[in-house]
C-alpha cells in the first residue's frame, strides 16, 4: 500500500458537519463561472479563519 492510502487508512474519519450538503457544493462549483479561487466550507474553517482574523488585526 502507497504511502497516501497507508495515511488515509489511518484517520479518524470524524469530521464535523453535513457530508451531503459538503457533496453539493463541490458539485455546484463544477458548473460555476468562474470558479472561486477559494471557498471555506466546514464550521471548523470558518473557525480557522475567524481566529485568523482577530490575531491579524
Amino acid at each position: 500500500m502507497r504511502r497516501v492510502r497507508r495515511k488515509a487508512v489511518q484517520m479518524k474519519h470524524d469530521h464535523p458537519g453535513d457530508s451531503k450538503k459538503l457533496a453539493a457544493a463541490m458539485i455546484s462549483l463544477v458548473d460555476a463561472h468562474p470558479p472561486p479561487l477559494c471557498i471555506p466550507l466546514g464550521t471548523d474553517t470558518l473557525a480557522a479563519i475567524a481566529a485568523k482574523n482577530a490575531y491579524v488585526t
